[in-house]
């Protein structure tokens, strides 16, 4: 019938009303704030050229490291997205900024690196291949953290990289949330792969305030806000949630006769003495009476 119990009618005034707005609803899970992507991507498209310069020079080959792709994730999404057995390359960053950073690599795709760096195309994942594919890693981290220095006016250096060929369920990944960045990679006579690059959300963060980007607040005024609308908008506001109140209570605001001043009139909306109400029903016989 429209009317509202009396537990939404709580809630709406209390400002505890689940929002219906996309926005509201699609950030649930969100820990970066579109200014903080875009300001990231920016910042990585400028290093993606130097990356590929790099890779080209240490693989003899032609190399096109694409745009990336940044998002915050959380373990089981990214797990999802590889096979059983992955490459994993540590490369943690110790000073200027500190936390854990790294790459994930299918196999498949990590012989691709491995085997124009070698000189050999049937290669099995053993030492000498994950050595081949933490040393690539190294030199492109190397161009990486270097513009990042430059940008925010730190000098970022990282530990020796550590590679190994794991099943997906031993990873070291950076926490239970983190930041990826996938990047496509075109190989001259290797095809196509793709590389993960995993971020302490720490660190994404703090290059993102270097870079002049604020968080993106996400206290409760925010959500309150968002419960109880705008008066003067299209949101359920504090005044339509007393009319659904007063609906679904009955309409008690109009009270029945002999009860007080709405039905006597000429009152202005104030509440009549107690005695007219007192009084009223001993007159009428009196009246009736006399004619």
């Amino acid at each position: 019938d429209g009317s509202l119990s009396q537990d939404e009618i709580d809630a709406l005034l209390m400002g505890d009303a689940p929002s219906e707005t996309p926005a509201a609803s699609a950030g649930g899970g969100a820990v970066l704030s579109e200014a903080e992507k875009n300001a990231l991507l920016g910042l990585l498209g400028e290093i993606t050229g130097s990356q590929s310069a790099t890779l080209s020079g240490i693989m003899v080959k032609s190399v096109t490291v694409g745009a990336p792709r940044i998002d915050a994730v959380g373990r089981e999404q990214f797990l999802s997205e590889l096979p059983d057995e992955v490459v994993e390359i540590k490369i943690d960053y110790k000073s200027g900024m500190t936390g854990p950073h790294m790459y994930v690599l299918r196999g498949d795709d990590a012989l691709k690196i491995a085997a124009p760096m070698i000189g050999q195309d049937d290669l099995e994942l053993d030492g000498t291949t994950i050595s081949a594919v933490s040393e690539a890693m190294s030199q492109i981290t190397g161009a990486s953290v270097t513009t990042i220095g430059d940008k925010v006016g730190e000098t970022i250096l990282t530990e020796s990289p550590e590679g190994q060929s794991v099943p997906k369920a031993m990873l070291g990944l950076p926490g239970d949330n983190f930041v990826q960045i996938t990047y496509d990679l075109q190989i001259e006579g290797q095809g196509s792969l793709k590389l993960y690059e995993l971020f302490d959300l720490n660190i994404i963060r703090t290059i993102a305030g270097k870079l002049g980007v604020s968080p993106a607040p996400a206290g409760p005024a925010q959500s309150m806000n968002t419960g109880m609308g705008d008066m003067s908008g299209g949101g359920m506001g504090q005044a339509q949630a007393q009319s659904q109140m007063n609906q679904s209570m009955g309409g008690f605001q109009q009270m029945p006769p002999g009860m007080g001043a709405p039905m006597m009139g000429g009152y202005g909306g104030q509440p009549a003495p107690n005695v007219q109400g007192i009084q009223l029903p001993e007159l009428s016989p009196t009246i009736s009476a006399g004619e």
